[in-house]
């Protein structure tokens, strides 16, 4: 093993920190042109199909292995122009909507130290989803599943986020989730 210095060792975490940074700003670039055609009714006016929103972590990729026996074919998560509606406006009838401040902090949100990662154990499932605590109703969680080496034609094997749902925390106590820790 290499000694290095506590200052090689700041500097790396400066750098690792910068990148990603760095990463985060170029995702949110493509999110928000998507974001932009769907909050002008326009989803037409953009090119792009898809923006990633975020990456798997190790914990993550972890679950997938150990309970579903799932490698992870890549490690971004990623959204398309199409998720965007099924993430808000229409989960309105049945109390599940997601304001769209949430839905355009999605990348902040993925990235939160404070979210949580939950498998679902049902076997037509058998998926994970991070979690969030509402900031508005301590009673409520943000869910958001994501669909491991989900095929598009055009990218190949991603994962994708499949929605975003506001939901009662007792939602969470179903036996077939479990919270990995």
């Amino acid at each position: 093993m290499k000694y290095y210095k506590n200052k090689d060792i700041k500097s790396y975490e400066a750098l690792k920190h910068i990148e990603k940074e760095t990463k985060k700003e170029v995702w949110k670039q493509g999110f928000n042109e998507i974001w932009e055609a769907y909050m002008n009714n326009d989803l037409s006016s953009t090119k792009r199909n898809i923006a990633q929103v975020g990456e798997l972590n190790t914990k993550a990729i972890k679950a997938l292995r150990e309970y579903f026996n799932i490698e992870a074919q890549k490690i971004g998560i990623v959204i398309d122009k199409g998720r965007l509606t099924h993430t808000g406006d229409r989960k309105e009838s049945y109390n599940q909507h997601v304001s769209k401040e949430e839905r355009e902090r999605i990348i902040d949100i993925l990235d939160s130290k404070d979210i949580r990662l939950f498998i679902d154990t049902e076997e037509k499932h058998k998926n994970i989803f991070f979690v969030i605590d509402d900031i508005n109703d301590k009673n409520k969680i943000i869910k958001i599943p994501i669909m491991i080496n989900h095929k598009i034609k055009k990218f190949g094997m991603i994962n994708f986020l499949v929605t975003m749902s506001r939901m009662d925390k007792i939602h969470l106590q179903q036996k077939k989730f479990k919270e990995i820790k």
